[in-house]
This record gives C-alpha cells, sequence and structure tokens, in this order.
C-alpha cells in the first residue's frame, strides 16, 4: 500500500514537472522598407552641428541596422528667425547643419525628399526647465547593486512635457537614451 501511493505521487509529480514541447513557425512577412527619418537640434553649446539621419527599415531577419539613404535633399528651416539651410550629406545617410541652432521658443521645420517623395515635420523647442539637483539610487538587480542617478526638478504643470537625460562617469556614455515622460509626474 506505502509503495502504491509512493509511486502514484512519483507518477503524479513526472507528469506535473514534465515540460511539452512544440516547435512553433510563425511566418513574418517581410514588409517593404519604409523610410525613417530622425532630426536632432538642440541648443547645447558645445554641439558644434545638428544632424538628421535618413534611413530605410529592414526585416524582421535583418542584422537590425537599417540602411542609409544617400542622396536625399533635407532642409530645415527656423521658421522663427526664417533661417533656411539645405543641409550637407557627411556621410551615407547623415545630413548636418552649421548654420541652424537651437533656441528655446523657436519652431523648427523638416523637409526631406527621399526617392521622389516629399516628406514634412515641424517641431517647437520648450523652454528649459532647471535641475534642481541629482542623487543616486541603488536597486537590488539579481543579487547585484544597480546604481541609477535620478534628477530632481519642478515639472511645470501647464503642458506635456519630455525629458531626455545621459549619464556619463570619467567621460563614459553609461546609458545611450534616457527619457521619461511627465504623465505621472505632471506638476511635481
Amino acid at each position: 500500500m506505502k509503495r502504491g501511493i509512493q509511486l502514484s505521487i512519483l507518477f503524479i509529480a513526472l507528469v506535473l514537472f514534465s515540460a511539452c514541447e512544440k516547435v512553433i513557425n510563425i511566418d513574418l512577412k517581410n514588409a517593404a522598407p519604409k523610410v525613417i527619418i530622425e532630426g536632432t537640434i538642440t541648443d547645447d553649446p558645445f554641439t558644434l552641428s545638428y544632424t538628421v539621419m535618413v534611413s530605410k527599415s529592414n526585416s524582421f531577419s535583418s542584422n537590425g541596422k537599417n540602411n542609409p539613404v544617400s542622396g536625399a535633399l533635407v532642409i530645415v528651416e527656423d521658421a522663427t528667425s526664417n533661417i533656411i539651410d539645405t543641409l550637407e550629406e557627411t556621410k551615407a545617410g547623415e545630413y548636418r547643419t552649421q548654420k541652424i541652432t537651437g533656441i528655446e521658443g523657436h519652431t523648427y521645420k523638416l523637409r526631406a525628399i527621399v526617392d521622389g517623395v516629399a516628406y514634412t515635420a515641424n517641431s517647437t523647442m520648450p523652454q528649459a526647465v532647471s535641475l534642481d539637483s541629482l542623487y543616486i539610487q541603488t536597486l537590488p538587480f539579481f543579487g547585484e547593486d544597480f546604481k541609477q542617478v535620478i534628477p530632481v526638478f519642478k515639472d511645470p504643470a501647464s503642458q506635456e512635457n519630455y525629458y531626455r537625460f545621459s549619464v556619463q562617469v570619467n567621460d563614459s556614455l553609461q546609458n545611450d537614451f534616457d527619457a521619461w515622460d511627465d504623465l505621472l509626474s505632471n506638476g511635481k
């Protein structure tokens, strides 16, 4: 009787802890490449030029890098100051201006013609939010301590804001891109 109960428990344990495997093949359809245009204009006095990157997307199974697009016509306008610049291609897919600088409150317009198709966008540089202080928060992460720099600032409640932070330690960039919005902290 005792042996029968032990075998039953062993059988149930084997059934519960055995894993079922099934190979699932997903047909990932390859879409036609899409044009990707990413522009950056800042009011950073240490940035010598401002860049627009033009590329085309790849399929899911590719190496993950987008294909740079050469020969595009890229024009940036500071609509507030009426300054227009046709950007120069400095390397494949990278277009730069040194004529236009970022100024708070100014509106910038982008026009790019890629393979005969025109793309437009505009954006207004918001007023800067002053940084009050910084502190370092230590968080446990899988048995190791992870340090995170926390900025302290007063978010303006009157508008939707987005913040971009980069952290450097001894001239070494610690993160490529850390962005926050004020969805949960508007006005705080």
